[in-house]
């Protein structure tokens, strides 16, 4: 499918498929349904990153070896915003109110944006690196970011100028999470182990209860104290205590994780598999429900607003998908 005909609005809807409820076992939690759609107007194409505001409304997906895209409409029509360039784009995030916006080139910069990606900038300041990740607070004004092989960075500025935080070390980071204040930061390793800041990434504490793992993705509620982690190939991990002690949700399998994310709570929490399925919990991880709706997939990229109600997730050579979460 060509851009331009990716961009139209279809007078067709868009199809939507409920996920069916398991039978009733006359006992344990209902099963988390949601209501997939599949966003066609967004076209196929090598998904990478997506990143939603506080309400859902406002999105943001990025193409690896692409352009980057947002949606002020929870995903029912996209913008290519073509003046951030084509990149090799790997991360993106976004802060509550949608319009400060950053991403990050795997091989090259971090670029910002103040206006709901209508104008980028790119802030060489950070460096040229190979960025994983990266993760806003609620208002765009505090940014972290982790580069393979590299350091974790911090902007206190909206990524005007940067600090490399050296003494968390060179590794191989994988991913990066914030909560709302900037202050409670969740960063891990592929191949080692997951670290936690409290102060902003000015110091970094070592959690080696969660074991050394080929950490995929971290997401953070809404005060950092509850975290989930997914090892690929491995398992979900969650932790209520900020990162001390973290639990393995065994009832979630051993897959190839590709990406997590948390309401505000850390209760509702959503899961990707790379060449797999979608997987929602709505108790903090003890259990998941498999969203077979959107199919097997290589989900790359997963995001929720903070209310745990929506969620919009990619995959590569595939759509953006977007669902409506609730209980039955």
């Amino acid at each position: 499918m060509s851009r331009s005909r990716s961009l139209l609005l279809l007078s067709i809807a868009a199809c939507t498929h409920p996920v069916k409820a398991a039978p009733d076992a006359g006992s344990g939690p209902a099963p988390v349904l949601a209501v997939w759609t599949d966003q066609t107007t967004s076209g196929s194409r090598n998904w990478r990153a997506v990143a939603s505001d506080a309400t859902g409304t406002r999105l943001i997906a990025a193409v690896k070896g692409g352009d980057i895209f947002t949606s002020a409409d929870s995903g029912a029509s996209w913008t290519d915003r073509a003046c951030a360039g084509r990149n090799n784009w790997f991360t993106v995030a976004s802060d509550a109110a949608g319009t400060r916006l950053a991403a990050a080139v795997f091989g090259g910069d971090v670029f910002t944006s103040a206006n709901a990606g209508a104008t980028w900038s790119d802030q060489a300041s950070a460096a040229t690196a190979s960025w994983r990740s990266i993760a806003s607070d609620s208002t765009g004004a505090n940014l972290v970011a982790v580069a393979l092989q590299g350091d974790i960075w911090t902007s206190v500025d909206g990524g005007a100028t940067w600090t490399d935080q050296k003494a968390a070390g060179a590794r191989a980071w994988a991913a990066v999470a914030s909560e709302p204040l900037g202050l409670h930061l969740v960063a891990a390793i592929a191949g080692g182990e997951i670290f936690t800041s409290e102060n902003g990434g000015l110091a970094w504490a070592d959690r080696p209860a969660a074991g050394s793992r080929a950490w995929q993705a971290v997401a953070a509620d809404g005060t950092g104290t509850r975290l989930i982690a997914a090892a690929s190939p491995g398992g979900l991990y969650t932790s209520a205590d900020g990162g001390a002690t973290w639990t393995p949700r065994a009832g979630a399998g051993n897959r190839d994780w590709g990406a997590v994310a948390s309401d505000r709570t850390g209760l509702r929490l959503a899961a990707a598999v790379l060449g797999g399925d979608l997987f929602l919990s709505a108790d903090g991880g003890a259990t998941w429900t498999d969203q077979t709706a959107p199919g097997a997939q290589s989900w790359s990229a997963i995001a929720m607003n903070a209310a745990g109600t929506r969620l919009v997730a990619a995959a590569m050579d595939g759509d953006v998908w977007t669902g409506v979460l609730g209980m039955k």
